[in-house]
């Protein structure tokens, strides 16, 4: 069974050689791709005609765009620099666009993410900037004052900078509650996009977007099963995805954290 509806795809960086891929944070590296097998998943979405939805369409009319069924949206976590190093001059060759979703304290901070010339440049280009909150932290762990600060610094931020509102974002680390989920609204945000696995909830406001994670150990076989939107691939995804909420549930945020940067180093 074939999924009814686009499937959106959850990236964070990009790395060319050995030398780049050590020099990744240890938390980065299970979500990161080299360049090649980048170009080969972009590839393979034109090989088997799956159109790659515009980011700026997208984000305009979400409910519209989305039921669209076989069909991709690309979207990119956090604003590493290599999204405008390497992911913007290869979706250049490809004619696509994506949402970049920023951590916005990061920007022209961090050598190791954007700064703000090198966003307006990806935002000239067609591609939607998002927020990402300000600092990083997770939104569901902070009181109501500290999460709407978040939202409202790195929406104002994303203004600045690109001259237009900023009505999408996605939560750091997929983690969210009701009271973000009613702050977002309030400040504004349409679109929100978490790392569920899951059909959009086209019946809700703000719109929920659930997306897939690519990952490092990702092959091209299971990449080619995800974007076809097999239904007991997702299934399983989604069990899987469940288990490890309800590991972090029993460990605690900080002993669940500790545990995932030790397997992170694991290449």
């Amino acid at each position: 069974m074939i999924s009814d509806h686009s499937i959106c795809l959850m990236y964070h960086c990009l790395y060319e050689g050995e030398e780049e891929y050590l020099e990744l944070h240890p938390d980065d590296r299970p979500y990161s791709l080299s360049t090649h097998q980048f170009r080969q998943q972009l590839q393979l979405l034109a090989d088997k005609h799956i159109p790659v939805l515009s980011a700026r369409k997208t984000e305009a009319n979400p409910r519209q765009s989305l039921r669209q069924p076989h069909a991709v949206v690309l979207t990119f976590d956090d604003g590493h620099q290599s999204f405008h190093r390497h992911v913007l001059p290869i979706l250049a060759e490809y004619g696509h666009t994506a949402f970049m979703f920023l951590s916005t304290d990061k920007i022209s901070v961090d050598g190791h993410f954007l700064n703000w010339p090198e966003v307006k440049e990806l935002h000239d280009a067609g591609h939607v900037i998002g927020g990402h909150g300000a600092s990083h932290r997770f939104l569901d762990e902070l009181d109501q004052d500290e999460a709407r600060e978040e939202l409202r610094v790195s929406r104002e931020r994303i203004e600045s900078c690109t001259g237009i509102p900023c009505t999408t974002m996605s939560f750091p680390g997929g983690r969210y509650n009701a009271t973000v989920l009613d702050l977002a609204e309030d400040l504004g945000y349409r679109s929100l996009f978490t790392s569920e696995v899951r059909a959009p909830l086209f019946d809700r406001s703000p719109l929920l977007i659930g997306r897939y994670a690519i990952r490092h150990n990702m092959g091209l076989s299971e990449f080619s099963t995800m974007v076809t939107g097999d239904r007991r691939y997702a299934a399983r995804q989604r069990s899987l995805q469940l288990a490890k909420k309800g590991l972090r549930k029993l460990l605690g945020n900080e002993r669940y954290h500790r545990l995932y940067q030790k397997l992170a180093t694991r290449r």
